[in-house]
């Protein structure tokens, strides 16, 4: 696993847990807030374009070696 693909699951998993906050917040009856919701989807998004930067990567590296 590439240093890449760990910052991407990393931010994935951010972006996940935020919006579990945020979910757990709201059913609390507490207010969500106006920048979790939009972090979360930011961090979400940030991690899968990373990790699917490193699944190209990879796909690339696995057809020159042939």
């Amino acid at each position: 696993m590439t240093r890449l693909d760990r910052l991407g699951l990393t931010l994935l998993a951010g972006g996940i847990g935020l919006g579990v906050v945020n979910v757990v917040t709201w059913a609390l009856g507490r207010g969500m807030g106006t920048w979790r919701p939009p972090l979360s989807g930011v961090l979400m998004a940030a991690g899968l374009v990373l990790l699917s930067v490193g699944v190209m990567r990879g796909i690339r590296q696995r057809q020159e070696g042939d």
